[in-house]
């Protein structure tokens, strides 16, 4: 049975964030709503909430966008945009619970918290684009605006790496597929001048972008380490150079690519060495290339783990090359 908005029987209870009720990791817009007006503000559900309004306004009507923003004080975009924009630059102390204060993330959300009226506008509008909400069809975390924001975007972040890649050294080695190292320090240069340039040239925006215009080509980042990987930088770029078919995270070949690199080596690895590798595998996935002396700086004791387990820092930097070389290659 389907109520007026769009919403199922089965969907009628929504657990509270108190009491150690664990919230539902994949909420239909009533239960995300009621979820964020109870306090729970964590960044999946501020991320997936920006996400359902941006869903929304790319599919309403001038009118139906004009009648919320009467509402709600603000339009429907531009709440979206603030969300991911505080998400984004990490301006958000961090959420533990309902019980702290939050100031900050409720200010974020306050014109839909404090508001009843914007809150039922929204899902009378929603209710008009999902009649049925069938789980494994409404699972995307990050979708996006316009199909025309989404083109413009993706077109701008092409002229400009196009333009720039001889200039920026990440942008050169993606371009010319070089077999070097492409480390934290050069994806962050390169993340501070695609924002320094325009601000739609950061990540998450940029994957939204791309998902719009080529769903079938496109993997949503379906996780808080998926979202902020650095990497995903890597990836943006190589899809727009056309080096790689499809826009997929780093992420999601790690595994693979780490049994590949095992396999590889002349002699087995034993168990300790798998485990204390397998944590390097998780930086180089999120950061780039780890080197000897960024291992040593950061991790101390990682980096004695790998000397006992490899034997000397000779053969530690040897390890990290090779292994930053088949989780970053291109395929």
């Amino acid at each position: 049975m389907v109520d007026a908005v769009g919403v199922t029987e089965h969907e009628k209870f929504i657990p509270k964030p108190q009491g150690g009720i664990i919230p539902p990791t994949n909420p239909t817009l009533e239960q995300l709503l009621e979820q964020i007006t109870h306090g729970y503000l964590s960044d999946d559900y501020l991320q997936l909430l920006a996400s359902r309004l941006s869903r929304i306004n790319a599919k309403s009507k001038e009118k139906q966008r004009n009648d919320f923003t009467n509402i709600a004080g603000i339009t429907m975009y531009d709440l979206a945009v603030s969300i991911f924009g505080a998400l984004e630059t990490d301006t958000l102390p961090p959420f533990n619970n309902v019980n702290e204060p939050n100031t900050e993330r409720k200010a974020s959300v306050a014109l839909l918290a404090n508001n009843p009226e914007a809150r039922k506008q929204l899902l009378i509008l929603n209710a008009g684009f999902v009649k049925i909400l069938i789980p494994s069809e409404d699972e995307v975390i990050y979708t996006g605006f316009s199909k025309e924001e989404a083109a413009s975007t993706t077109q701008a972040f092409e002229e400009y790496v196009k333009a720039h890649r001889d200039e920026i050294e990440a942008l050169r080695i993606i371009y010319n597929n070089q077999n070097k190292p492409i480390t934290y320090s050069m994806l962050s240069d390169l993340k501070e001048k695609l924002l320094a340039v325009d601000r739609r040239f950061n990540m998450l925006r940029l994957w939204n972008s791309y998902s719009i215009v080529n769903v079938e080509k496109v993997s949503q980042l379906r996780t808080e380490t998926e979202r902020e990987a650095l990497t995903n930088l890597i990836q943006l770029v190589r899809y727009a150079f056309q080096i790689i078919p499809e826009l997929k995270s780093l992420s999601s070949f790690a595994a693979k690519r780490f049994e590949l690199w095992c396999g590889q080596n002349q002699r087995p690895l034993t168990e300790q060495q798998k485990e204390v590798v397998k944590q390097i595998v998780e930086y180089i996935v999120a950061n780039g290339t780890y080197t000897n002396n960024e291992l040593r700086d950061e991790n101390i004791t990682l980096f004695a783990q790998m000397v006992r387990s490899f034997g000397s820092p000779e053969v530690v930097d040897e390890v990290l090359g090779s292994l930053s070389w088949v989780i970053l290659r291109v395929a």
